[in-house]
């Protein structure tokens, strides 16, 4: 399947995207759970946002193509890794 660089990184944004786009390959989407984020940054060219929860996320975007992907697990009561 052919795509454009910005589909690619829509989908590699998007939190929402592997419990939906691969239902019965990876996840179940019945299971499903909205992932709320706070934006920590936003210019014209780059969005920052961290979430929280059993694994504590922070995404960084900078146009036109750089996603980066910091996630840390609970290992224990209120310990991350």
């Amino acid at each position: 399947m052919e795509y454009d660089w910005q589909t690619l990184v829509e989908n590699i944004v998007d939190p929402s995207h592997v419990p939906f786009a691969h239902h019965g390959v990876q996840v179940n989407r019945e299971k499903a759970q909205s992932v709320l984020f706070n934006i920590t940054k936003s210019t014209p060219d780059f969005i920052q946002a961290n979430s929280s929860g059993n694994f504590q996320t922070t995404i960084t975007f900078q146009a036109p193509c750089y996603v980066e992907y910091e996630i840390r697990r609970c290992i224990s009561a209120g310990s991350f890794h």
